[in-house]
């Protein structure tokens, strides 16, 4: 819920939504539990519970692949919430592809395999 955010969160999402767009999306907001999430407002109300395991590394192209899968989802349709989750599923995904070939491939992510899987979802 939104009031787990803290406060410069809340405000920052706040002031973004006031300047006019549907929703809003901030990534990378490392927690004090290890995980990485994804803070959304649809404009009515804020939700923070989509988390993930954080990589402290640097990982290059997750906000590209993530804009990508969420673009894929909302233009096929669904709610921001679940666009939101379609998206952050995808960028793990891909991150988890990744990590595993490190030191080898340490520039982008491998988000190649993971296309099929997202075309093929019943949108």
């Amino acid at each position: 819920s939104d009031m787990t955010l803290p406060a410069t969160q809340r405000a920052v999402l706040g002031e973004l939504c006031a300047l006019g767009p549907s929703a809003v999306v901030l990534t990378g907001a490392v927690r004090d539990d290890g995980t990485v999430g994804y803070l959304c407002s649809d404009g009515e109300r804020v939700f923070d519970d989509i988390r993930h395991q954080h990589y402290d590394r640097p990982l290059h192209g997750c906000g590209d692949v993530f804009a990508s899968a969420l673009c894929c989802a909302l233009l096929s349709g669904q709610p921001t919430e679940s666009a939101v989750r379609i998206a952050a599923d995808f960028t793990l995904h891909c991150i988890e592809q990744t990590v595993g070939d490190a030191p080898a491939h340490w520039y982008g992510l491998r988000f190649e395999a993971g296309l099929p899987g997202l075309m093929a979802m019943p949108w």
